[in-house]
């Protein structure tokens, strides 16, 4: 059932008409329904009641949130939807990355270009709310999840749970701080190096002083990944003239994919 200003029977003639839009969020079998309903005012507490009532008349509709002025607000049923694909489970609300089913080929392609590499550590810069690290887990013993955005890195913990991966450490922090702590050993034994397999980041999140750090870091692999091929580039040329070596680019979806290697693995 596509729902429309006029299923909405049961709701007030003038919460209906303070609706600007009404947008769906599906999981990729479309047995779940997610409605997110952008309102021109903000009187979201008075949908809470007849928001109820629809999900208690529709079975499948498991939620309902209010959006104004870019916040979300939780009208009515669950917090959140599961979807599955890759064999993975994920919970999906409004502020989670996956939009359409499209957006799983990213996720394949992206694990695909991971190696598992002489090292296996990884470090993975903007997870997705835990989804890229789900996709390679089995390809590393640690993986550090960084995510500066606070959603974001409880949805990524909520969803390395319900995968049962427990190799990530997820931090709730800035990518640069993040990158420069640790090559102040912060997160490794006293006095022992911790090598890295595996770099996989939006470089968006990163600055040119991040760059550097990940530059001291030295990952035998990095990963870029971004819907911003300026920022894949500009990166790439800076890792390049550090010691990388280009290896391969991909698309898939909306986003431009770089694979680049130390070239002195065994040295490293």
């Amino acid at each position: 059932m596509k729902f429309t200003k006029e299923t909405l029977i049961n709701f007030p003639t003038d919460l209906v008409d303070n609706i600007k839009e009404i947008n769906e969020l599906l999981n990729i079998s479309h047995k779940e329904v997610m409605l997110i309903l952008e309102l021109k005012r903000d009187k979201h507490l008075n949908y809470k009641r007849p928001s109820e009532g629809l999900i208690l008349e529709n079975p499948g509709l498991i939620s309902i949130y209010a959006k104004f002025a870019e916040k979300y607000f939780l009208v009515g049923g669950q917090p959140s939807i599961k979807d599955f694909f890759n064999g993975f489970v994920f919970s999906l609300s409004p502020y989670s990355p996956i939009k359409n089913k499209d957006q799983d080929k990213f996720y394949r392609k992206a694990s695909s270009m991971c190696p598992k590499g002489t090292t296996r550590n990884a470090i993975i810069i903007d997870t997705h709310s835990g989804i890229l690290p789900t996709h390679v887990s089995y390809l590393y013993n640690k993986i550090y999840g960084i995510d500066s955005d606070k959603t974001a890195y409880n949805e990524a913990k909520n969803n390395l749970s319900m995968n049962k991966k427990n190799n990530c450490m997820m931090f709730h922090t800035n990518a640069d701080k993040w990158l420069k702590e640790f090559t102040e050993h912060k997160y490794t034994t006293p006095g022992k190096k911790q090598k890295i397999g595996l770099a996989m980041m939006n470089p968006e999140h990163i600055s040119d002083t991040g760059i550097k750090y990940l530059e001291m870091i030295r990952p035998e692999t990095i990963v870029l990944f971004s819907s911003s091929n300026d920022a894949i580039i500009s990166a790439k040329d800076k890792l390049r003239s550090s010691g990388f070596d280009h290896m391969e680019d991909e698309q898939a979806s909306a986003f431009n994919i770089c694979k680049l290697k130390w070239r002195n693995v065994e040295g490293a």
